[in-house]
């Protein structure tokens, strides 16, 4: 372990220890030698009584008073910590504890890589409990566990030597293979053991599928399986009493579970703002962050941390301008979204938005079919602000927005309306009957006239968020909130905010910097709120079509 020629401030474990195991308590206290302050933390009784099953083959666990009693005496754990079921991931623990290095058992799993993407942004450093002398001992029943746990889904086999003679003859009989892949292409093709062998890039395909690694190479066949964009993976080769603590159900409740998907969510959101934020200065085009995204920026440097998705404000003008570089977002990973990138039959609204390719949240199959699986997906919005007036003129400009929003309603799918409140659900009808009459590309062109009505006047004393919601309509920012943008820190990315963001900020949102109840601080997409198995990490069936911009 390199690792261990460094020194670190705090170090952290997590470990289903024992009594008098002398290889356990030495492996244990050399890393202890690698850190100021050593937190060794140890599962519950509640944890290690699911953990140990009475058909386990370590018997009745120990009780969490008799092995704190006896690891207290051990002067080189600076501190021992009992670990909860809320504790289980070492995200919660790093919270909690703030170590600067943690040591881990297994290094495979969802849960486990998104904990470590998340910690390694926050500098901890990462490194494996187990040493290589001893690792790979004990194969016992946390792949048993795993595979229990995920009997919903296909189980493919990754390797076809000893290690697949060694699950075939374990686990082969209750847990049946789908099919084996081998990278040794001499293999495809041909069954073992009754398992058909193929190309692990059918593995591409799979989406609910997980997959046994059967080989010693397990960390570069990991990496591989990554690159499919797999996660759902274990591997034979782990020492099982730590994969155990990392595996059982108990580990990630869906509520963390999400939290988990919720990261890589971000990461992707970062980005796609980076490559936006680069583009624009690079034309110097002005934008600021907008809604959640200002408010993340104002008050915790970065995303809301239940937020989803990044939302930017410009003027008209300055979208004119981006429209003209949209080539410069590359074309594998992003596509440009216009309101009129659907044709003249279908609205969604009138928000421009670049949008991630290869991941989509599942939403009602019909929706998602109507808007080909573009309004789906994870987006960087772009809202629009114009110039308008606190008079009869700027009013009667409004008005006509609304109105023809209200018209352009025909054009959308039926459930975008299903949350409005009867009296609202009265007027849509009559104007939905009215707008399905009216082209839709007129109507579209005639609101951005409409919008554009005071751009070039320079008297006009406020802006107007223009392309969203009709709340959105009515209120008015001063033009001098809007005079220049300052640099801002959002995560990893510098973005941009307009001098007035705070302004802006209360007038939306009141005291911003006060968070909101606790129940209210879930992801969500639109009105619909987000669990971690509505996100895939896969690029969804699309018709794509010409994204022209007008």
């Amino acid at each position: 372990m390199s690792e261990l020629n460094k020194t670190y401030k705090i170090g952290y474990c997590m470990a289903a220890v024992g009594f008098g195991d002398l290889r356990q308590y030495n492996w244990l206290k050399k890393l202890s030698e690698s850190c100021e302050r050593f937190i060794l933390a140890i599962p519950d009784d509640d944890i290690m009584m699911k953990l140990y099953a009475k058909d386990s083959p370590y018997g009745e666990p120990r009780k969490i008073t008799d092995l704190l009693a006896y690891w207290n005496d051990v002067k080189w754990i600076d501190q021992l910590v009992t670990v909860t079921e809320s504790e289980l991931s070492y995200r919660a623990a790093y919270e909690k504890y703030g170590f600067d290095i943690c040591y881990y058992g297994s290094y495979y799993g969802n849960n486990f890589i998104q904990d470590r993407l998340f910690l390694e942004k926050c500098g901890v450093a990462f490194s494996s409990a187990i040493p290589e002398s001893i690792r790979g001992i004990n194969v016992g029943n946390a792949i048993k566990l795993f595979l229990k746990k995920n009997k919903v889904y296909k189980i493919v086999l990754f390797g076809t030597g000893i290690y697949f003679n060694y699950y075939m003859d374990n686990y082969g009989q209750e847990f049946i293979p789908a099919y084996a892949v081998d990278n040794n292409t001499e293999k495809w093709g041909i069954e073992k053991s009754g398992i058909l062998i193929e190309n692990p890039k059918k593995l591409k395909e799979e989406k609910d599928a997980i997959v046994i690694i059967c080989a010693k190479e397990h960390k570069i066949i990991g990496e591989q399986l990554r690159s499919y964009g797999i996660l759902n993976y274990r591997s034979l080769l782990y020492q099982n009493d730590i994969a155990l603590l990392e595996d059982f159900d108990i580990f990630l409740s869906e509520q963390e579970s999400t939290w988990q998907t919720l990261n890589k969510v971000q990461e992707i959101n970062y980005n796609m703002l980076e490559i936006f934020d680069d583009i624009c200065r690079k034309h110097g085009i002005e934008y600021c962050l907008n809604y959640g995204s200002l408010i993340g920026t104002l008050r915790h440097k970065g995303f809301i941390p239940w937020d989803n998705d990044v939302d930017t404000i410009m003027t008209r003008q300055n979208c004119d301008r981006l429209k003209k570089y949209i080539d410069e977002f590359p074309k594998s990973d992003y596509y440009w979204l216009t309101p009129f990138t659907l044709g003249k039959k279908k609205y969604f609204d009138c928000v421009y938005r670049i949008g991630y390719k290869h991941a989509y949240a599942r939403m009602e199959q019909d929706y998602c079919d109507y808007y080909e699986n573009l309004y789906n997906g994870i987006h960087l919005d772009i809202f629009l602000i114009d110039k308008t007036y606190d008079d009869w003129r700027g009013r009667l400009q409004r008005k006509a927005l609304a109105i023809l929003y209200g018209l352009m309603n025909a054009y959308r799918h039926p459930k975008f309306f299903a949350d409005y409140p009867p009296d609202l659900q009265k007027k849509n009808k009559i104007l939905c009957a009215v707008g399905k009459y009216i082209p839709l590309r007129w109507m579209q062109h005639k609101a951005e006239k409409i919008a554009r009505k005071f751009s070039n006047r320079e008297d006009a004393p406020y802006y107007f968020i223009s392309n969203d919601s009709l709340r959105m309509l009515s209120i008015l920012f001063p033009a001098e909130d809007f005079e220049h943008v300052v640099d801002t820190p959002f995560g990893k990315v510098t973005s941009m905010i307009y001098n007035g963001a705070d302004h802006i900020c209360r007038m939306n949102f009141g005291d911003y910097m006060q968070l909101p109840p606790e129940e209210a601080r879930v992801p969500h997409m639109g009105r619909v709120m987000m669990k971690a198995d509505d996100f895939v990490f896969l690029e969804p069936k699309r018709k794509y079509m010409d994204y022209s911009i007008d």
